[in-house]
């Protein structure tokens, strides 16, 4: 059960994403990752969750994700966004063609991460383990024309996260409950996401859900950006399907797309990701 849900549980979604599941790698064994995550949007849910229109904006990451155990019951990994481009679309007047604002795009590196678990219970159909994940604050928070196209939120985020997985022949569902604390007058908020999958030969099949709760505990003058990208107060319920599979025993990939059923302060899109792995047994 536990190699079943390797090429699950490394596979993170955009730069709020986060990952659950309470399986830790064993000791000299791990799960490498490229991937490609986007979303193109010319619509955002503003601050009381109405949808509101905006310029077109792109978001394209392109990043890295590796886990690796450490002893029976430690697993350190990282996330690293190795390029980010952000795009903002020029506006053009319908009828005589003029340009009316300039297009403006970002080329940087994200927000890496990195997690430390400890295995609460490990080695049984139902396991457990307490993470806490530290976002440090490298990319940048260009603001051109006051349209701001940042690649991180400028802040340091440390995410204490409980997760858990049970596992039942080749069925399996996973869980992770956190809380981030924000730094830099950001609210603070609690997350949680859930994954139910199935193997089939060389398939994995599954289906994940994400959330996020801000707390609105920040400074009130805190707006963060107005684009959707890194702001403050953001709240949001995403899910949707993924699917793995294992070219040989070790190297495989695997697609997803997160939808959103609602949210403050974020774009409103759905996002694709693509990623080609190599799963260390």
């Amino acid at each position: 059960m536990k190699k079943l849900f390797i090429a699950i549980c490394g596979f993170i979604i955009g730069a709020n994403a986060f990952a659950g599941g309470g399986w830790i790698q064993g000791k000299g064994k791990g799960y490498f990752q490229v991937g490609e995550q986007f979303l193109v949007s010319n619509q955002l849910f503003n601050d009381d969750g109405e949808i509101e229109e905006f310029r077109t904006i792109g978001n394209y990451t392109t990043s890295f994700y590796g886990e690796l155990g450490l002893g029976k019951n430690w697993e350190v990994s990282t996330y690293i966004p190795l390029f980010v481009r952000n795009t903002l679309n020029e506006q053009v007047e319908v009828t005589t063609r003029e340009v009316i604002n300039e297009g403006q795009a970002v080329n940087y590196i994200g927000d890496p991460t990195l997690t430390i678990k400890y295995g609460l219970i490990q080695n049984k159909p139902f396991v457990l383990n307490l993470g806490l994940t530290l976002d440090f604050p490298l990319g940048t928070l260009d603001d051109e024309n006051n349209l701001p196209m940042p690649t991180g939120d400028g802040e340091f985020n440390q995410i204490l996260q409980l997760n858990g997985g049970y596992g039942r022949g080749n069925f399996y569902g996973t869980f992770g409950l956190g809380f981030n604390n924000r730094t830099g007058g950001f609210s603070d908020d609690i997350r949680f996401n859930a994954e139910l999958g199935y193997r089939w030969k060389k398939f994995i099949f599954s289906v994940k859900l994400f959330s996020v709760n801000a707390l609105d505990n920040g400074d009130e003058d805190n707006l963060g950006t107005a684009s959707g990208l890194f702001s403050n107060n953001i709240s949001y319920l995403s899910f949707g399907p993924q699917v793995a599979f294992y070219a040989t025993e070790k190297v495989g990939i695997l697609a997803n797309m997160l939808t959103g059923a609602g949210g403050r302060n974020v774009l409103a899109a759905p996002s694709f990701a693509v990623g080609i792995f190599y799963d260390l047994k």
